[in-house]
């Protein structure tokens, strides 16, 4: 029997005591054939969570063009959240900000798990090799000075804000986890795509100031710190960009003293390009990139892909990905979305694209990380389907619908499962 989110809600705090004794957490395999009708011997499990004893945090570091976890070459496999991402309070011209239903679906996950530290329990068990998770956190939530025209987060909103952020750094630390912060501006985060907050603000730089102050030199912790800089890849652009990125890493660094933290950087265009970039606009010994995949007709075949995300940035032809540590930290193929594409429009369908990228970089550059987005988003992007946590699947999958998801997709390329590319496509 499927026990809906009301009524876990109920059972998670008759249970709460149990649990916290007990160490229990469940210890069941999520069942995964809802997504693909009957269930079949090949069909993926996700592992049975159960709690163990606390365990020392994993250090995140950067040597050459890889990421390592306790000084090991690893390749980050996480999930992209918004459990932490949507201040309580926040206003707006006097009223309060009110949130999609999505935000209340993925807030109740996390509620019903138990605990923080359950609930990241559960997204490391969900894909083979999980190592990392990104929470993406609210400038205005954070920032102890409002700029004129912001969200109004006073200081018990604020106070209340980053109690509940570290909560989940806590819990995900606890469960084994690498974090990685991620400054977010949009919607869910209290803004929209106003002009003003299409590069990082002042806003911004209060924001990172006073989380980085609380995280300075926590190698568990890293920092991503502008999500989706828009804008087209110009001369100009990029020179507004590397102003303002260069300023958050003075922030970071100098003001709140986090000098051992990686710091990670997005691109142009929703994070979606980097041609244009040149090496050394950016200083720091601790430096890794990220891009945004999200197949569209623009960029649905690896001759859009290798231009874009790992350019020439040296005069000696060096590309991007052979110099920094990169990771792709938001992945999906989405079938709500204006940039989806079917096997009937100009293009690579949605689903066959979102496939193709994950084998173009297993064969290509296996060293790049990805991150999916969003485990906790199950009424649009279909990771997980249902309050059992399956992995939603792209069968059947058509533009303007809802309930497919590339949940399965993502598990079979983080066990190495994935088949061979379709050669009509490989490029």
């Amino acid at each position: 029997m499927v026990i809906r989110r009301r009524h876990r809600v109920l059972v998670a705090g008759i249970l709460a005591g149990c649990l916290l004794t007990t160490g229990w957490l469940g210890g069941r395999q999520l069942d995964t054939s809802h997504a693909s009708g009957s269930p079949t011997a090949s069909s993926p499990q996700v592992p049975a969570i159960v709690t163990s004893a606390a365990v020392a945090p994993p250090r995140l570091s950067v040597a050459g063009n890889a990421f390592r976890i306790d000084g090991t070459p690893t390749r980050l496999v996480g999930q992209s959240l918004i459990v932490v991402l949507t201040p309580a309070g926040l206003t707006s011209g006097g009223k309060r900000i009110h949130y999609p239903r999505s935000v209340a679906d993925a807030k109740a996950l996390y509620r019903d798990a138990g605990s923080p530290r359950a609930f990241f329990e559960q997204v490391r068990g969900w894909a083979e090799g999980t190592n990392v998770v990104r929470l993406q956190v609210s400038q205005f939530g954070l920032a102890p000075r409002r700029v004129a025209g912001d969200p109004v987060c006073d200081r018990p909103c604020r106070k209340a804000y980053l109690k509940r952020v570290s909560r989940a750094v806590t819990g995900a630390k606890e469960a084994g986890l690498v974090v990685i912060l991620s400054m977010q501006y949009q919607r869910l985060a209290g803004g929209g795509h106003r002009h003003r907050w299409r590069l990082p603000s002042k806003t911004t730089n209060q924001a990172w100031r006073r989380l980085a102050t609380k995280y300075a030199d926590d190698r568990s912790v890293a920092f991503e710190l502008y999500n989706e800089p828009q804008g087209k890849p110009t001369t100009q652009r990029w020179a507004a960009w590397r102003t303002t990125h260069q300023h958050l890493l003075t922030v970071v660094r100098d003001k709140a003293g986090a000098t051992r933290n990686v710091v990670i950087v997005d691109g142009l265009a929703f994070a979606q390009r980097w041609d244009g970039y040149r090496d050394g606009w950016l200083k720091d010994p601790r430096l890794a990139f990220a891009m945004h995949a999200y197949p569209n007709r623009s960029q649905d075949t690896p001759a859009e892909w290798r231009p874009r995300w790992n350019p020439v940035i040296r005069p000696d032809g060096a590309r991007l990905m052979a110099i920094y540590p990169t990771a792709i930290t938001e992945w999906s193929a989405d079938s709500a979305a204006r940039y989806c594409t079917t096997d009937e429009d100009d293009g690579v369908a949605t689903p066959d694209a979102a496939a193709d990228l994950l084998r173009w970089l297993r064969d290509v550059q296996p060293g790049v990380g990805i991150f999916g987005w969003s485990f906790d988003i199950s009424t649009r992007q279909g990771f997980t389907v249902d309050d059992d946590l399956t992995p939603g699947t792209l069968e059947g999958f058509t533009c303007g619908g809802r309930g497919w998801g590339p949940g399965r997709l993502f598990q079979d390329w983080a066990a190495g499962r994935l088949d061979a590319p379709d050669e009509r496509r490989a490029g």
